[in-house]
C-alpha cells in the first residue's frame, strides 16, 4: 500500500461517524481522536492525554466510564484491578507502577472487546489494537440497542422466574436451553445437576436416584 492510499484510508477511518477512533502513540499518549470518540468520552479526552492517567482515573475515580468497565473485566485483568484498589491514592509511585502493569496486561489482550458505558447510559464495545512500534488504536462501537434488548430479555427472564410453575425450554436436539428458577430448585432437590446444553437423558442420568426409574418407562 502506498502513502497516498494509506493517507486516504486513515482519513476515512477518522471521519467514520459510526465508530469512535482514538489513536495513542508509542508513549501511550493521545495523538488523534475523531468526532465520534469525543462525543462518547464527553470531551474528556484531549491531545497529549496519557493512557496511563486514563487507567488510574478509571480505577480511583470511576472516570472515563471506569465503573461499567470494571464489571466486564477478564479474570486476569480483574485480579490486577483488585490489587490496584488496595493502593492508597496518595502513593503515587505505586499507582503509576500499577498502571504500567495493568496497561501491559490489557494490551496483551489486544483485540478482545470490553463493554463500557458512558454518562448518557450508552454502551460501547471498546477494542484496542496494538502496533509493532508500541502505539495502538482504540475503537469504540455503539452497542446500546443490543444492551437494550439484553435488558428486556433479563426482565422477561425475571418475570418467568416468578411464575409458580416449572418452565423448561428444549431445542430440536432435545437439549435444555432454558430453565426457570422453580425448575432448577426442584431438580436440585432430586440431586440433579441441571445444566444448560445437556439432553433430557443426560440430565436424568445425572441423578442416580432417578436413573433406573427413567429406564423402566
Amino acid at each position: 500500500m502506498n502513502l497516498e492510499s494509506e493517507s486516504l484510508t486513515y482519513q476515512n477511518l477518522m471521519k467514520n461517524e459510526g465508530v469512535g477512533i482514538i489513536i495513542w502513540d508509542r508513549n501511550k499518549e493521545l495523538a488523534k481522536i475523531n468526532k465520534k470518540a469525543q462525543e462518547i468520552t464527553d470531551g474528556q479526552f484531549t491531545l497529549g492525554l496519557s493512557w496511563f492517567d486514563v487507567l488510574i482515573g478509571q480505577l480511583q475515580e470511576k472516570k472515563f466510564i471506569g465503573e461499567s468497565m470494571e464489571k466486564k473485566l477478564t479474570p486476569e485483568l480483574r485480579k490486577l484491578w483488585e490489587q490496584g484498589k488496595e493502593i492508597q491514592s496518595d502513593d503515587i509511585k505505586s499507582i503509576k507502577k500499577w498502571a504500567q502493569e495493568y496497561g501491559t496486561a490489557r494490551l496483551a489482550q489486544s483485540g478482545v472487546p470490553t463493554e463500557q458505558k458512558n454518562k448518557l447510559d450508552e454502551w460501547f464495545y471498546v477494542i484496542d489494537l496494538k502496533f509493532e512500534d508500541g502505539s495502538f488504536i482504540s475503537m469504540l462501537t455503539d452497542i446500546t440497542p443490543l444492551k437494550d434488548k439484553e435488558k428486556k430479555g433479563e426482565e422477561f427472564k425475571d418475570a418467568i422466574d416468578e411464575i409458580p410453575f416449572i418452565v423448561d425450554l428444549w431445542d430440536k436436539d432435545d437439549k435444555l436451553i432454558y430453565a426457570n428458577k422453580n425448575s432448577i430448585d426442584m431438580w436440585r432437590k432430586l440431586d440433579h445437576n441441571w445444566e444448560l446444553g445437556k439432553s433430557f437423558k443426560e440430565l436424568i442420568r445425572s441423578s442416580k436416584k432417578n436413573y433406573y426409574k427413567y429406564k423402566s418407562r
